[in-house]
């Protein structure tokens, strides 16, 4: 069993990119390594603030997953597992 998969993988203007729910998300550069993994409890407006801080026809690649179970754990596991650039919180001392 995995323990977690992505739901949509898109490259979209952000006027079209994501639906109003709970989940976690990943964020990759234009060279497509990822950068950044999150959570929220409203993907769009979450992602919206990003795109807000760039210009309108700017586009990023995000993978997200709706929420099914304990989301703060998959986003922390997520984070130690794959050790993206941005993410500089210490998770090494959570034990899950």
């Amino acid at each position: 069993m995995k323990f977690f998969s992505w739901n949509k993988i898109q490259t979209v203007p952000w006027t079209n990119s994501v639906y109003d729910f709970p989940g976690v998300y990943a964020i990759y550069d234009q060279c497509g390594d990822l950068v950044y993994i999150g959570s929220s409890m409203n993907l769009h407006r979450r992602l919206s603030r990003y795109a807000a801080r760039h210009s309108p026809d700017w586009s990023l690649k995000v993978r997200y997953t709706k929420f099914v179970g304990e989301w703060s754990f998959r986003e922390i596991r997520l984070i130690k597992r794959l050790k993206p650039l941005l993410n500089t919180q210490n998770f090494e001392k959570v034990r899950i």
